[in-house]
């Protein structure tokens, strides 16, 4: 996938025939990929009943995510780092992503013209699809109507995709927030049609884990979602290895109480130096809270039947995939 940045000062050419979708896509959940796939399949047949020039399917989306300016006191944890929601982007078939830097004079631009400067003008869009709850302009003014009279104007065609019910429930960012701040991550699993996962560092701990016999690998997590605290089956992916983990979020009240919440991630049989590592911790489930022991004894006995636990939920993951 090529991506394009700095969109409005760029000087790269875009396709003849460009069918793109707009938004955020915070989490490329369900709902997402939906739009996501209306949009390259109505470049395919736009291509098929074409005089044989392609039609491209794109994306464009902004950085930072619009909250960040328009309610930076109320941001929400993110649930993709903008590079990861890249990267599930181009795995779904779109070609072409443009970056739009979202900023306080584009957030006063009206719904008009955000169409005729950017998507007529710099784009020269063919098409757009739209999700069924897009909103667009300066609060929001612009929707689904207000794209398609500005399509019959400027000479382009408009698309609504419907929303995504899993269990009587619309998928949604907020959604799924949700879910992950209840603990709940086979359901948030569920509204993005992939275990939810966070990306981070290896650094240097207090080797709380070591001490205990069981080595973790203290992990400084990107700017995302946090689950609360407690003990989590996970599949740690680093240096081309999937491995099965057991994950501690929490301040380690038994050991040595923290004053911050760590992140430490203890792979299951991996003997080595991870200092320094990009890893990726996906969430399987949630096996327990975080709970203070009466002493060091009892807590190591629960963390070998919690390491046991996971090494079961993750075999049997991966035996269904």
């Amino acid at each position: 996938m090529k991506i394009v940045r700095d969109l409005i000062r760029s000087n790269v050419g875009v396709p003849e025939r460009l069918i793109v979708t707009v938004g955020a896509f915070d989490g490329v959940h369900l709902g997402h990929q939906r739009v996501i796939k209306e949009v390259v399949d109505w470049a395919q047949q736009l291509t098929d009943a074409g005089s044989g020039q392609t039609a491209v399917p794109g994306l464009l989306t902004f950085e930072p995510h619009p909250r960040e300016v328009l309610n930076p006191q109320t941001v929400p944890g993110l649930l993709t780092t903008p590079e990861r929601k890249l990267e599930l982007i181009a795995e779904l078939g779109i070609a072409i992503a443009f970056i739009l830097k979202f900023d306080k004079t584009l957030a006063k631009m009206s719904a008009e013209r955000f169409a005729r400067d950017v998507l007529v003008k710099k784009l020269r869009i063919e098409a757009i699809v739209l999700g069924h709850d897009y909103r667009f302009g300066a609060k929001g003014a612009g929707d689904y109507d207000t794209m398609v009279e500005l399509g019959n104007r400027h000479g382009f065609k408009v698309r609504q995709v419907e929303p995504v019910v899993v269990d009587g429930n619309t998928v949604s960012s907020t959604l799924i927030r949700t879910r992950i701040l209840e603990g709940d991550l086979e359901g948030a699993s569920k509204l993005l049609g992939r275990c939810y996962s966070v990306s981070g560092t290896v650094t240097k701990g207090l080797g709380l884990g070591q001490i205990l016999g069981f080595p973790t690998a203290n992990m400084e997590a990107q700017n995302c979602l946090i689950p609360p605290d407690g003990i989590y089956a996970v599949i740690a992916r680093f240096n081309g290895e999937e491995l099965p983990a057991a994950l501690y979020i929490g301040t380690s009240p038994t050991v040595k109480e923290t004053p911050e919440r760590t992140i430490e991630v203890h792979i299951i049989d991996y003997r080595g130096d991870l200092y320094g590592t990009q890893i990726e911790v996906a969430f399987v489930k949630k096996l327990r809270g975080d709970t203070k022991f009466d002493d060091s004894t009892s807590l190591k006995r629960q963390i070998a039947k919690d390491i046991e636990e996971t090494r079961r939920i993750i075999e049997r993951v991966k035996g269904a995939a």
